[in-house]
């Protein structure tokens, strides 16, 4: 019989990502706001560009992009911290 070979990362990444769908349920989306044609564009772009958005139903767009708020950063401000429970994307 014939091994498998184990391809082990040399690293330590998350190899794949999951999520379940709340079709059905009452959990609605926080609406931040309408954006200006400019900023709708914009984040569209982005999310095109984006995996996790790439497979989106394009009627959704409107509804994630409404859903979604500017942060500004300058340099220096930690954005993130590794092991900090995370609640925005």
């Amino acid at each position: 019989m014939e091994e498998l070979p184990t391809n082990q990362p040399s690293k330590k990444y998350r190899g794949s990502i999951s999520a379940e769908v709340l079709t059905g349920t009452s959990v609605k989306p926080k609406v931040e706001g309408k954006k200006t044609e400019a900023q709708y564009n914009t984040i569209m772009e982005l999310l095109k560009k984006c995996f996790i958005f790439k497979t989106i139903d394009p009627d959704d767009y409107s509804t994630v992009i409404n859903a979604m708020a500017l942060k500004k950063f300058v340099d220096g401000d930690q954005v993130i911290k590794q092991g900090d429970e995370g609640n925005e994307m």
